[in-house]
C-alpha cells in the first residue's frame, strides 16, 4: 500500500470521528433541551459546559483535518499522479524495439502494434503513441 493511499484511508477515518463528535454535540443539544423543561439548572450549566469544550475541540480537529490535508495529503496526491516509472529498453539492430514486459503491460500494448515515437532531446525523454487504427 502507497503512502498516498495509506494517509487517504486515515484522513477518511479522521473525518468520520469528527462527524462522530458532530453526532455527539447534536445529542447533547437535545438534552439541554428535554432538561430545561423540567428546569435543572445544574444539569444544564453542565451539559452546557460539555457542549461548548465539545465544539472547541470539534473545531480544532477539523482545523488540524484540513492542515493536513493541505500539508500532506494534497502533495502526497500530486505526487502520486505525477509520479514517472522510466525503463530501459533494447533496440535491435534492424531498429527493432524490444520493450520491459512490465511497460508493455502498464501501457496495454501488444506485439505488432504501430507506435509513433517523439524524441525530446533536451530532457532525453521519448513519448510512445500507440497508433489508432481507422
Amino acid at each position: 500500500m502507497t503512502n498516498y493511499k495509506k494517509s487517504f484511508d486515515i484522513m477518511n477515518d479522521f473525518e468520520q470521528e469528527i462527524t462522530q463528535l458532530t453526532d455527539v454535540s447534536r445529542i447533547i443539544d437535545l438534552s439541554c433541551e428535554y432538561i430545561e423543561g423540567l428546569e435543572v439548572d445544574n444539569a444544564v450549566n453542565l451539559l452546557i459546559a460539555l457542549k461548548l469544550l465539545l465544539e472547541d475541540k470539534e473545531n480544532k480537529l477539523h482545523d488540524l483535518f484540513q492542515k493536513v490535508w493541505k500539508e500532506f495529503i494534497t502533495p502526497l496526491h500530486a505526487q502520486e499522479m505525477n509520479h514517472k516509472q522510466t525503463w530501459t529498453v533494447k533496440i535491435e539492430n534492424d531498429g527493432t524495439i524490444i520493450f520491459p514486459e512490465s511497460l508493455v503491460k502498464k501501457i496495454g500494448f501488444e506485439e505488432w502494434d504501430l507506435v509513433d515515437i517523439y524524441f525530446n532531446k533536451e530532457i532525453g525523454s521519448i513519448v510512445i503513441e500507440k497508433v489508432s487504427e481507422k
